[in-house]
């Protein structure tokens, strides 16, 4: 099993790759819509993105046991996520009137946190088989 600092440096990495497709999705049809729309197009590739890589590389789930269970709970906490970023769309776009790039990555530091803890606690969290109980000390 993964450390916790081991799969921080996963996530980190898959990160990478995931925000660079959002990134790239969400500047390009920032050009030809408004935020809402292209943040949630971005969203999409990169939630498809973020669920392959996140299941085996930083989580190390192999198999297609529970794949549709995963699936089900990734969409479920990528929403959460998404509804982060939309507040702070509005806030640090609609109301700061901050430039696109620098609000896009410091909401990105929020989202990522809850990201990490939503996945580590709910989405990919394993149960190990419970140990007989130890017998009374005699």
């Amino acid at each position: 099993m993964a450390t916790l600092l081991q799969r921080v440096i996963k996530f980190g990495l898959t990160g990478l790759v995931t925000t660079l497709v959002a990134y790239l999705v969400f500047v390009a049809l920032l050009r030809v819509m408004h935020f809402v729309p292209a943040a949630t197009i971005s969203w999409v590739a990169s939630v498809a993105c973020g669920f392959l890589l996140n299941r085996r590389f930083t989580f190390g789930v192999r198999g297609a046991d529970g794949r549709q269970r995963d699936f089900a709970v990734f969409l479920f906490g990528a929403g959460l996520q998404y509804c982060v970023a939309m507040v702070g769309y509005e806030i640090l776009l609609g109301r700061l009137d901050m430039a696109p790039t620098p609000a896009f990555f410091i909401n990105l530091i929020f989202t990522t946190a809850f990201s990490f803890g939503f996945h580590s606690l709910v989405t990919f969290r394993r149960t190990s088989r419970p140990q007989a109980p130890l017998p009374p000390p005699q």
